[in-house]
């Protein structure tokens, strides 16, 4: 087991396995962090939610990851435009953001969400999208 899977089993935020966080040494993300977090930003790691047997609705590239580094006081429907605009989902889809497994509120700020989820370890938000059939 790598050191990433052994401090993974220990981080008490974002139980969700990430790619990004699989992918990237801990001091690398670390710097990242603390680089933004000292200047009221936080840097926000959205991936695919990795579901079985899911097929993908998204038209454009599949399994997009992002990273962002944004405001506290942004709130969650930038992140929620963003996202939608870039992965050119079908007409009857949208995205639904989650954080732990909780739907994000488009209302909340990301300091609000950051808050209450970053990760322990690195100091990331770290948000999942899936996209959700509309009609």
């Amino acid at each position: 087991m790598g050191n990433n899977a052994k401090s993974r089993q220990n981080a008490s935020q974002n139980d969700t396995p990430y790619n990004y966080f699989e992918n990237r040494p801990l001091a690398n993300r670390r710097e990242l962090s603390e680089k933004y977090t000292a200047q009221s930003e936080v840097v926000v790691v959205c991936e695919p939610l990795k579901q079985k047997n899911q097929t993908s609705d998204v038209v454009g590239p599949k399994n997009q990851m992002f990273l962002f580094i944004l405001n506290k006081k942004v709130q969650v429907i930038s992140l929620f435009s963003y996202i939608s605009q870039h992965l050119s989902l079908r007409y009857n889809r949208t995205v639904m953001l989650f954080c732990n497994s909780q739907f994000l509120s488009f209302e909340d700020t990301i300091g609000i969400i950051y808050e209450k989820n970053k990760n322990q370890e690195d100091g990331f938000l770290y948000v999942q999208y899936n996209s959700l059939e509309i009609c």
